[in-house]
C-alpha cells in the first residue's frame, strides 16, 4: 500500500503540472492560427514539396528552389506577409519581379532579439494572383512550409511563440538559480550538476528556437553552423544523464558501473560534432538524435530503477520522460515533415522538459534532509574525532607531566604534586569548570586533604563539605554527575553540578576528583571514560611514584634510628660543602659520640643499646631546624649538618641537644638507663680544602670533648690542628 499510494502521488503531480501546460499550448497554438480570413490559400512548386512543404536533411543537400502562387484578396486593408517558421536555416532567400527584400538568416536575428520565424512583408499594392521564388539553404533537418498570412496574424504568432520561449528561458535560470542556492547551503554536487544540466537546456532551447544570436556573436555561430547546433545537443543529453544518475543513485558509489563514463562519451560526441567537416552534417544529425534517444532512455531505465526503490517523485519523473520522449519524436517528425507545424510539435518537447526539469528538481530537494543528515553526520563525527584527539592529547601531556614532576620527587610531595596535575588536566579535558582532587588516608597520609585548588575556591568549599557524599561516591566506584552545594554561608542554596570520579586506593582509603560544572557544561558518557582513564593514570603514576620515594627513603635512611645513613650524609655533606665553597654562607659539624656506650650493651643487651640509639635519633631530630640534616654516622656517633650556622650559632645548639640528651628518661625492663654524650664541633673556613679537613677538625674536637671528661661540648678552633 505505501508502494501504491507512492506511486499515485506521482502521477498525480504529473498530471497537475502536464494538464495546465497542454491546455496553455492547445490554447496558444489555436489562438495564433487565426480565423479563414487571416490566410491565404498558397500553392507550393517544387522538386520533393509534400504538401505544401520543402523538406531537406542537411547542409550537404545545397539550396531548394521553390514556386510558391498565391491570390490576394481584392479590396482587402490588411498587409500580407510571406510567412515560415523558425527552422534552423543557413539562409532564406525571396524574390519576385520587381521585389527582392532582404535574406534572412537563422543566425542572425533581424530587429529583436526574439524572432520567431522569417517574416517578408509584401508590397502593400499587391493584389491578386501573384507568383514568388523562395530559396532554403538548410542548416539541419527541417520541412519548412511557405504561408501568406495577415500581419495580424503575423503579430499573434510571434507573441505566442515569443511567451512560449521566455517562459522556457525562464523557468530554466530560475531552476539554475535556485540549485545554486541550494548547493551553497548544503554542498551537495547533484545540486551543482542540476544547475549545468538547467543552463545547459536553456542553451539548447535558445539555440533550437534561433535566439543564441541575441548572446553569441554571429560570426562564432555561423563557423560552428550544424555541428554547433548538435553538439549542444549532445552536451545536454550527457549532462542530463549525469544529473539524472546522481538523482538515481544518490551519490558517488561504485553502482554506478558504467553509467560513470556514459556522460563523457556525450562530450566526446559533442566535440566530433563541433570538429566534423561540414560534409558530415547529415551523419553527426543521426548520431545526436540517436545520442538523444539513448539519453532519453538510459534514464528511463535509471528513474525506474530509483522508483522501484522508493526514491521520492520518481513516479512522476517516469511519466514525464515518456512525455519528454513521445514530444521529441512529435518535433523530429514535424522536422521531416511527417506532422503538422503547430505549438504543439514545435515546441512541446521544450515544454515536456521543464516540466521533467521541475519535477527533478523537487526529487532532488527531497535528498535535502538526507544530506543534511549525512552533513550532521559528518560533523558530528569530526567532532567526536577532534574530541578524541583532544582527549589523547591531554593525556599524552598529563603523562609526559607526570612523568617529569614525579621523577624524583619526595614522599611528602608525591600527592599534592600528581593530584595538582590532574586537576589542571580535568579542566582542559572538559573545557569549563574547575577542579579539585579529594583524598583521605591516601598515599600514607592519614589526613583529609584537598589538593589542585584553593580550599576557599567554590569546588574547594562543595568537596569540603559534602565529603560525605563524595565519600560515598567515590566508593562506589563509578564517575557520577552529582548536585552539591557550596558550603558557603551566602552561597548559592540550589549547588551546582559536579562531576565524581572515583579514585582506587588500598583499603581504608579513598579519594575522588570533583570538577564543579558551569551550566552550559554537560560532559558526555565519553568525557565521564576519559576523565576515569587519567584519574587511573595519575594514581598509577602517583603509587609508583610513592613507592620509588620510599625505596629511595630506605635506600638512604638508617633502618635502626630512620636518619641517614653514613652514605647519604656523606653525599648531602658533599653537595653542602660544594654549595658554600667561596662564598660567605656559613657550614657548620657536629660529631656526637654516645658516652660509655659498650657497657651499656655488655650490661643490658644489644637490643637495649638499639633503643638507646632510636630514643637519642628522636630527641635529635626534634630539636633541629628545618634544614638540618642528622644521621648515623657509624656505631653510636651521630653527626649533624648545620648549613646558615657558624661555630658560635652551632655551639649554642650543641649545647641545647647536649642538655636534652642528658635529660632523656629511657626506660628498659623497668630500669632506666642515663645516656650521655660528647660533642665536637667545626666550622667551615677559607683554609679548608675539603670536606674531608671540615671533618676532620669536628673529630678532633670530639676526641678532645672524650678526654676533658665526656658530656661536653669542644669547638676545632679552639685546639691547634
Amino acid at each position: 500500500m505505501p508502494g501504491l499510494r507512492h506511486a499515485l502521488r506521482g502521477v498525480g503531480l504529473a498530471l497537475l503540472l502536464a494538464l495546465p501546460a497542454a491546455a496553455l499550448a492547445w490554447l496558444a497554438d489555436v489562438g495564433a492560427e487565426g480565423g479563414t480570413d487571416d490566410a491565404v490559400r498558397v500553392q507550393v512548386s517544387a522538386a520533393g514539396a509534400v504538401d505544401g512543404r520543402l523538406p531537406f536533411r542537411s547542409t550537404g543537400e545545397g539550396a531548394i528552389t521553390a514556386r510558391v502562387a498565391f491570390t490576394l484578396p481584392e479590396g482587402d486593408g490588411d498587409r500580407w506577409v510571406l510567412w515560415l517558421s523558425r527552422d534552423a536555416l543557413d539562409e532564406v532567400r525571396a524574390w519576385a519581379p520587381g521585389w527582392a527584400p532582404p535574406a534572412q538568416h537563422f543566425h542572425a536575428a533581424p530587429d529583436d532579439a526574439f524572432p520567431a520565424g522569417y517574416a517578408f512583408p509584401l508590397p502593400a499594392e499587391w493584389r491578386g494572383a501573384h507568383v514568388v521564388q523562395l530559396s532554403l539553404a538548410g542548416g539541419v533537418r527541417a520541412a519548412p512550409r511557405p504561408r501568406i498570412i495577415s500581419d495580424r496574424t503575423m503579430l499573434r504568432i510571434v507573441a505566442r511563440d515569443r511567451a512560449i520561449a521566455s517562459a522556457i528561458y525562464a523557468a530554466m535560470l530560475t531552476l539554475a538559480i535556485a540549485a545554486l542556492a541550494l548547493y551553497a547551503a548544503v554542498r551537495d554536487r547533484a545540486f551543482l550538476w542540476f544547475a549545468l544540466y538547467a543552463c545547459t537546456g536553456l542553451l539548447l532551447a535558445a539555440a533550437m528556437n534561433g535566439h543564441l544570436v541575441a548572446v553569441l556573436p554571429r560570426s562564432l555561430l555561423a563557423a560552428a553552423g550544424a555541428g554547433g547546433f548538435w553538439a549542444t545537443m549532445l552536451v545536454f543529453a550527457g549532462v542530463g544523464v549525469r544529473t539524472v544518475l546522481r538523482y538515481a543513485v544518490a551519490g558517488e558509489s561504485e553502482a554506478l558501473g558504467a553509467w560513470r563514463l556514459l556522460p563523457w562519451a556525450y562530450v566526446a560526441a559533442a566535440v566530433v560534432a563541433l570538429l566534423a567537416p561540414h560534409a558530415w552534417a547529415a551523419w553527426i544529425g543521426w548520431l545526436a538524435s540517436l545520442g538523444w534517444i539513448a539519453a532519453v532512455s538510459g534514464s528511463f531505465v535509471l528513474v525506474y530503477a530509483a522508483a522501484r526503490r522508493g526514491v521520492s517523485m520518481a513516479v512522476a519523473m517516469l511519466l514525464l520522460l515518456g512525455l519528454v520522449g513521445f514530444a521529441g519524436g512529435a518535433h523530429e517528425l514535424m522536422q521531416s515533415g511527417r506532422l503538422p507545424d503547430n505549438a504543439w510539435t514545435r515546441y512541446g518537447y521544450q515544454c515536456a522538459l521543464v516540466l521533467f526539469s521541475v519535477v527533478l528538481y523537487v526529487g532532488l530537494c527531497s535528498r535535502v534532509g538526507a544530506v543534511r543528515q549525512r552533513l550532521d553526520d559528518e560533523a558530528q563525527a569530526r567532532r567526536a574525532s577532534e574530541q578524541r584527539l583532544r582527549r589523547e592529547q591531554v593525556r599524552g601531556d598529563l603523562a609526559s607531566q607526570l612523568q617529569a614532576a614525579l621523577r624524583d620527587t619526595d614522599d611528602g610531595a608525591v600527592a599534592s604534586t600528581a593530584f595538582g596535575l590532574l586537576a589542571d588536566a580535568a579542566q582542559r579535558l572538559l573545557g569549563c569548570g574547575s577542579a579539585a582532587v579529594l583524598v583521605e588516608a591516601y598515599l600514607g597520609d592519614p589526613g583529609l586533604r584537598l589538593h589542585g585548588t584553593d580550599p576557599a575556591s567554590a569546588v574547594g568549599r562543595s568537596a569540603m563539605a559534602e565529603r560525605g557524599g563524595i565519600r560515598e561516591a567515590a566508593l562506589a566506584g563509578t564517575p557520577v554527575v552529582l548536585r552539591l552545594g557550596d558550603g558557603a554561608r551566602g552561597g548559592d542554596g540550589a549547588g551546582a553540578d559536579h562531576v565524581v570520579v572515583p579514585l582506587a586506593a588500598r583499603a581504608g582509603g579513598w579519594g575522588a576528583l570533583v570538577v564543579r560544572l558551569p551550566l552550559q557544561c554537560v560532559p558526555d558518557q565519553a568525557e565521564l571514560a576519559a576523565l576515569d582513564g587519567i584519574a587511573r593514570l595519575v594514581v598509577l603514576h602517583a603509587q609508583e611514584a610513592h613507592a620509588a620515594a620510599q625505596l629511595r627513603r630506605t635506600a638512604e635512611l638508617d633502618s635502626l634510628t630512620c636518619t641517614l645513613n653514613r652514605h647519604s650524609l656523606d653525599r648531602v655533606a658533599a653537595d653542602a660543602f660544594a654549595a658554600r665553597q667561596g662564598t660567605a654562607s656559613p657550614l657548620s659539624v657536629l660529631f656526637i659520640d654516645l658516652d660509655w656506650f659498650k657497657p651499656i650493651n655488655d650490661t643490658h643487651g644489644h637490643a637495649c643499646g638499639d633503643h638507646c640509639l632510636r630514643v637519642v635519633a628522636q630527641a635529635l631530630c626534634g630539636q633541629l631546624r628545618p634544614g638540618d640534616v642528622v644521621g648515623r654516622y657509624g656505631g653510636e656517633e651521630f653527626l649533624v649538618l648545620l648549613p646558615g650556622s657558624d661555630a658560635a650559632a652551632a655551639r649554642v645548639l650543641a649545647e641545647r641537644l647536649r642538655r636534652t640528651i642528658e635529660g632523656l628518661s629511657i626506660e628498659w625492663e623497668g630500669r632506666r638507663i642515663r645516656v650521655t654524650a660528647s660533642f665536637g664541633l667545626a666550622g667551615m673556613r677559607e683554609q679548608d680544602t675539603g670536606l674531608a679537613s671540615l671533618l676532620a677538625r669536628a673529630d678532633k674536637a670530639l676526641y678532645q670533648a672524650k678526654r676533658e671528661g665526656r658530656n661536653c661540648v669542644r669547638a676545632a678552633s679552639a685546639y691547634a690542628e
